[in-house]
């Protein structure tokens, strides 16, 4: 009989409890797949809520844009307790909102030009 020996470093003791709570156990299946498939589930999207600095990130803008399109009702936050949030799928629903107004006409109307900001002759 041959016998086989591993060569393990010391870091990968780690490793072995994982190795050893998985032995036997069947990995989880898809919910509703066919009995035996072997497929495994996705994992699900994520669907925690963004913080108004995450939404910053996102859009590349500061954390006071994001505020004052909360502050306009252009973008809709959930209150969780004293903390604000921004579902995912609303921070989809803002862009696409501005992909339409781009469309249409273009963001700010006119061309660039700002109120009270023409020729002081």
């Amino acid at each position: 009989m041959e016998t086989i020996t591993l060569d393990r470093r010391p870091s990968d003791r780690s490793d072995r409890s994982g190795d050893r709570r998985s032995v036997g156990r069947a990995p989880d299946r898809a919910p509703g797949g066919p009995a035996g498939s072997g497929l495994l589930a996705d994992p699900p999207p994520p669907l925690v809520p963004l913080l108004l600095t995450e939404v910053a990130a996102h859009l590349r803008c500061t954390r006071r844009s994001v505020e004052r399109q909360v502050a306009g009702g252009h973008l809709h936050v959930v209150h969780i307790g004293r903390a604000v949030r921004v579902e995912r799928r609303e921070l989809d629903r803002y862009l696409a909102a501005l992909r339409d107004l781009e469309v249409v006409g273009g963001i700010g109307g006119s061309g660039g030009s700002r109120a009270g900001g023409g020729d002081a002759g």
